[in-house]
């Protein structure tokens, strides 16, 4: 019986092992997401600065002008443009 009781004892010491390195994996994954999620907003922003410096607030304004919707019939695409444009002047200001 004393091996049995052993065996059970090994078990129950590995069954909770188990369940700690399945949390702290869980943990790892969640945080591996988040540091993903941030890698991706720096990435936009380094892009975003990156348009930027090809145009000064000036000529985005002027692009903006030039694709704004009530120049162009009120269609979706100048709105998505014209958002976007606006995006990128915010920093510049």
């Amino acid at each position: 019986m004393t091996g049995n009781a052993g065996l059970l004892r090994e078990n129950t010491r590995l069954t909770v092992a188990n369940k700690k390195l399945t949390d702290d994996l869980l943990k790892i994954s969640k945080e591996f997401e988040q540091l993903k999620k941030k890698q991706q907003a720096l990435d936009f922003i380094l892009e975003k600065k990156g348009m930027a410096e090809c145009f000064t607030g000036k000529d985005i304004k002027c692009l903006i002008t030039l694709c704004h919707p009530d120049k162009h019939g009120d269609k979706k695409l100048a709105h998505v443009m014209t958002q976007k444009l606006n995006k990128l002047r915010k920093p510049l200001e």
